[in-house]
Parts: structure tokens; sequence; C-alpha cells
């Protein structure tokens, strides 16, 4: 990434070694040695290197009179002017570069561009009230934004409108990535403002992983917390599972993972509304395979007491932290770490995306 024009002032990219391969190493290296510590016996480790960049169809950039971009490396506080990404992918630069073009009347505001399959254009503007109002009322910017795309507007992600003048309506849910089974890609709906993966190539490598781990497994039930709009969901639903239980406490994700299931014709799926960070949440004892995918919080006390029944886990998490803190009541109970996955869909960065397999023994 020496060649990013930003790489100095940008602090999106902040790689923990010179080159690409050495990052991954101190990565996989980092994983093992904070295993060790609470684990003895080794875990299988394992590297998706997914290349150096361009991978992002998804950007979350902040807006200020001065600057559209990231934080600042070099000015605490501030945000970095960037007119261009070595994160994100061909298309995504393009719809950055025409964006960019927009003069928001607003001194601070997040945006999400995304780029979906077709290369359909999608952005999320999350304004404060007084702002949207402000700029309903200025009407030049709303009307170069719905030029360049689909638009949703604030927490509630309303879809806005030109028809006699500007509306916000109700959510719609549109195809905005894609899952995996088997190597064939299905469509997910959801809004712009959902939580994806950086984008399909990610998340085809995370679904090879997925499919692998369930392979080893051998799910009869599984239930899944945290599922979204079923990035994972529809991957476990191409194995040899009778029944999964996928739930999420996020309405808007679930309406949208319905309406995914019933195009593809998939009937194994049940959707639950479940907070599984609740005080007392107890796994239903039928469930022999677990699959979660938490916050950066961590699973809550979900470990404290898992039934008998309860086989493998298969944990996904961006925030190792986190997940070594959530295995240690699971080696308690018989269980342990026996395959690890990096996916590296966070290049030039600390961070990392592990799928674990953690059975009982």
């Amino acid at each position: 990434m020496k060649a990013c024009p930003s790489f100095s002032f940008c602090a999106g990219c902040q790689p923990v070694a010179e080159s690409l391969p050495d990052q991954q190493l101190k990565k996989l290296s980092d994983f093992q040695n904070a295993l060790a510590q609470i684990q003895k016996t080794p875990a299988e480790l394992e590297l998706r290197s997914l290349g150096e960049g361009f991978l992002r169809e998804r950007l979350d950039f902040t807006w200020t009179p001065n600057a559209f971009g990231l934080k600042s490396k070099t000015d605490s506080g501030q945000i970095a002017d960037l007119e261009k990404c070595f994160q994100i992918s061909s298309e995504l630069q393009d719809f950055l570069t025409e964006f960019r073009k927009i003069k928001w009347p607003v001194q601070k505001a997040s945006v999400r561009l995304r780029i979906g399959p077709k290369n359909r254009r999608g952005m999320w503007l999350d304004f404060a009230n007084l702002d949207v109002k402000k700029l309903f009322e200025e009407s030049h910017c709303l009307e170069q934004a719905l030029s360049l795309g689909f638009v949703e507007v604030g927490q509630r992600r309303k879809k806005l409108v030109l028809e006699d003048r500007f509306r916000l309506q109700d959510p719609e849910f549109q195809i905005w990535t894609e899952s995996f089974s088997q190597g064939q890609a299905i469509p997910l709906y959801s809004c712009v403002g959902s939580f994806t993966q950086t984008g399909r190539i990610a998340q085809k490598q995370i679904a090879q992983s997925l499919e692998n781990f369930l392979d080893l497994a051998e799910p009869e039930q599984i239930s899944e917390f945290g599922c979204g709009i079923g990035t994972l969901t529809m991957t476990a639903a191409g194995s040899h599972a009778q029944r999964i239980y996928a739930s999420d406490f996020d309405e808007l994700a679930l309406h949208a993972l319905d309406r995914s299931l019933v195009e593809s014709g998939q009937e194994k799926v049940r959707l639950q509304k479940i907070d599984f960070h609740q005080k007392h949440f107890e796994l239903d004892s039928v469930t022999d395979t677990l699959i979660i995918n938490p916050a950066r919080s961590g699973s809550g006390k979900l470990f404290s007491h898992l039934p008998k029944e309860l086989r493998s886990i298969i944990y996904m998490s961006c925030y190792p932290e986190s997940f070594f803190k959530d295995i240690e009541p699971l080696l308690a109970q018989g269980f342990r770490v026996s395959k690890a996955v990096l996916i590296d869909q966070f290049p030039q960065t600390p961070h990392a995306e592990w799928m674990s397999l953690i059975q009982r023994h």
C-alpha cells in the first residue's frame, strides 16, 4: 500500500508489518499465542488471503464541510479527505468520485456507499433530523444523490423518493449482497445500511470455511445467534442439517432474511427474534451445533452453561479479545478450539476475521 496517496495521513490503514505476508504471519502468531495462554493443545490454523486490497464493496465515511473520509493519522479529531481509497473496488471508487461532487450543507454526518450485484449503487445518509429538514428545503443535493442511485435516510433507513416533492417511505429491501452455498451465489435482501461483510470476495471465502466446519461437525439441529440478513444462514442451509433456528434482535434484518428465504425456496430455516445477551437466556437442548457471529462485546453469558447435547460451536469474530474471553467457560465444559481460519478481509490493518471450530471432547 506504499502507492496509496493517502497512506501518510489516513488512519484507515495501519499495517502491523511491512509486507502483506508478514502482516498475516503476525496475525496468525498473535492468535496462536493468545490461545496458548488458555488452551494446552494447539489448534490447526489456516490462512485465506484475499490480496493486498481493493476488496470492499461498501465504505463508511464521515462528511464534514472540509473533508469526506476517515479519521486522520496526523490531526487527532479531524477527518482525512480521501479522493481515492485503495481498499475499495474500482466500481465503488467510481461511485465515491461522483458522490464527492455533492456539497452537503451540513456540519457532520455519516455516509455509507455500497455497490451491489450488477454494479447497482446505493447510499445511506445518516444525517441529523434538522439537517434532513434543511436538505428537503434546499432539494438540489437530494436530486444529485438520487441521480447516482438508491438512497436511504436516517437510522430507520427510510427510502428517499421524489414524486411531487421529496418524501421518505418505509424501508425497502433490495439485493445488496450475496451469500454462497457450494460455490453458487444466493441473493440476499437487505437495506443499504444493513451490516454485511466487506464484499462478496470475502463472503465467498467465509462460506467455504463455514462449509468445511459443518462437514466436520455433521449437524442435525443448528441454532444460529446474530444471523443478521443471513450471510451465514444461507450457507448453513446447504448443509445436511435437518433444521436451522436462526435468530437476531434486529427486526429489519429478520424481515430481509425472511424474504431471501422465500425467494430461494429454502424451508429448513426457522426465524426467531431473540436477544441472546439476556441475563437468563438458555440454549435449546435440541441443538447439537451452534453458529454465532456476535458484536465486538462478545456472547455475554450465553456460554456460561450449555446443554450436554451441544457438540460443536462455530464462532466468527473480527474481535479476538472478546473471542478469547468467551471461550474460557467453554474449556471448563470440555470444549476446545480444534481449528481456526484467518480470513484476511482487512489487509493493511491490525484487524482480522476469524472463524473457529470449537468441539466438545
